[in-house]
């Protein structure tokens, strides 16, 4: 009798075992190994970067091709969970499939490389998008309506720099929207991540200055130049940043759209105002080399200046941060709102048209402008 009891027991402690097991295995291995991306980013004619994080340390590969049948691969064959590829060789203006394979594989993703010399291409161009984050996704959903090549963030990307920002920042846009993988993004640097190192440790752009670092840089697409300065450090006349500029601009001479993007604005009817150190230092070399438009963030709001000496200063901080009230009038102010926005830029070989885009829509301001050859 006591040997007939015991076989029922040793069943279900089997059973209870096994749904234990099953159980506590879900728990410590996700179905996704992916934690966060894919992101591409550092978009040029012939290459990009794809980055990826990973739950446990692994080696994983990159899938691509102009279909999603997949023809090429790159491997990242160093066991860790922060993984990043170059994807080279790739052909101007066209269109790849791609995705991620590891322990498991992502959904199939598209980006597009950069255009040649002459070539039409939309980019849009936002920033402030912290704090809110329910802005910054409707944003992004926004932009992604309109097709954009790809993206310029003028700073602000998160509020402090924590991990929980970051990680906050990357769920905005590998998780409630697709821009982180199918939408480079070009961003400088604002006073909110001015100290964090996540800055450079998750972000993948041009290093292309005498410090080897992402922290200024420039980059081209189609007929245009677009440099990112770094308002938060040094740009006075001597400094490596300085000095890289001076050189930089001066090389895109022959280019018939030149733009800056920084933080800091140059002009501003809102809170925060104009930038005086700007306007002394770097304004003459805008002027001196024929930059068409600067852009800048800070002030959470939309302001275009009209062109003076041929320079039109956009203020596009409308992504997400708490909006501000405008602050005085001035006689060099063509529009301003406060909106949460994004600017288009429509570019081909012979104009470029801004526009500003409303949350709701609507478009709000635009300008047409002709190229400098």
């Amino acid at each position: 009798m006591l040997e007939k009891g015991i076989k029922p027991l040793t069943r279900n402690f089997a059973v209870y075992t096994f749904i234990f097991l099953l159980f506590w295995t879900t728990l410590a291995w996700p179905q996704s190994n992916i934690s966060r991306g894919p992101i591409v980013s550092n978009a040029t004619q012939t290459s990009i970067t794809i980055s990826w994080w990973t739950q446990k340390k692994s080696s994983t590969s990159v899938e691509y091709d102009k279909t999603s049948s997949y023809q090429h691969v790159r491997q990242d064959s160093i066991q860790t969970r922060e993984h990043s590829v170059s994807l080279d060789e790739l052909q101007p203006s066209t269109q790849y499939h791609y995705r991620v394979i590891g322990r498991d594989t992502s959904d199939d993703y598209s980006f597009s490389t950069s255009v040649r010399p002459g070539e039409p291409f939309v980019s849009a161009v936002y920033g402030d998008t912290r704090m809110n984050h329910d802005i910054h996704t409707a944003v992004l959903q926004l932009i992604q309506q309109h097709h954009p090549l790809f993206a310029i963030n003028t700073g602000d990307l998160v509020s402090s720099g924590t991990e929980s920002d970051w990680s906050m920042y990357f769920t905005i846009l590998c998780g409630r929207t697709s821009v982180g993988q199918t939408l480079p993004i070009f961003s400088t640097v604002g006073n909110h991540e001015k100290y964090s190192s996540g800055y450079e440790q998750y972000l993948h752009l041009p290093h292309n200055n005498p410090q080897n670092s992402q922290l200024y840089y420039s980059f081209d697409c189609g007929s245009a130049h677009f440099i990112a300065l770094n308002s938060t450090i040094n740009y006075e006349p001597g400094s490596p940043q300085y000095n890289w500029f001076v050189k930089d601009i001066a090389q895109a001479a022959t280019a018939k759209f030149r733009f800056v993007f920084l933080h800091h604005p140059v002009y501003s009817s809102f809170p925060h105002g104009s930038t005086e150190k700007v306007q002394q230092y770097l304004l003459p070399l805008f002027e001196q080399h024929h930059v068409q438009m600067v852009f800048s963030g800070h002030d959470h709001a939309y302001e275009r200046t009209k062109p003076m000496n041929g320079v039109t200063y956009v203020v596009t901080g409308g992504g997400g941060a708490p909006l501000y009230d405008s602050k005085s009038d001035n006689s060099w102010t063509a529009y301003k709102e406060k909106a949460y926005h994004f600017c288009k830029l429509l570019m081909d070989s012979a104009q470029c048209t801004l526009y500003m885009i409303r949350l709701d829509g609507a478009i709000r301001d635009s300008i047409t402008f002709s190229a400098s050859h």
